[in-house]
């Protein structure tokens, strides 16, 4: 589901965040080394299998993960050359083992990139095209 760039992205950083929801609906989030498996992304490592993270990933496996970069320095007048992968889905067991723990490939329901394919700006206007008025309704 990522595209080429993305996932040539994905490849060339080395860290990104995982984001899971703990059991009362709060978000944890924490910096995990990108380990791909071809083209399937990793998710798993050193100390895995006794860390919270997995707990809360055998209750909800749904997460999100973020790579990114800035390159170039930004000022007042914006961001230096902002790049990015944000990947959403769900955690399916791998059966094999990574760095002494379980792993599991994280299969993909949404992908979003900034940057990567075309510059930042229009990466974020795209996906910030919506409709205002539904969401100003009441009971959305």
């Amino acid at each position: 589901m990522l595209s080429a760039a993305e996932l040539d992205y994905v490849r060339n950083t080395s860290l990104y965040r995982l984001a899971v929801a703990t059991p009362n609906g709060a978000p944890h989030c924490v910096p995990m080394r990108t380990r791909l498996d071809g083209e399937r992304i990793i998710v798993g490592g050193f100390n895995f299998d006794i860390s919270y993270k997995k707990s809360v990933i055998d209750r909800n496996p749904r997460v999100a993960c973020v790579w990114d970069t800035e390159e170039g320095i930004g000022d007042e007048s914006g961001p230096g050359n902002i790049r990015g992968v944000e990947v959403r889905g769900t955690l399916i067991p791998t059966g094999t083992i990574v760095d002494g723990s379980g792993a599991y490939y994280l299969e993909p329901s949404k992908v979003f990139s900034w940057g990567v394919e075309e510059p930042a700006s229009e990466s974020f206007a795209k996906k910030m095209t919506f409709d205002v008025d539904h969401l100003t309704r009441r009971g959305s």
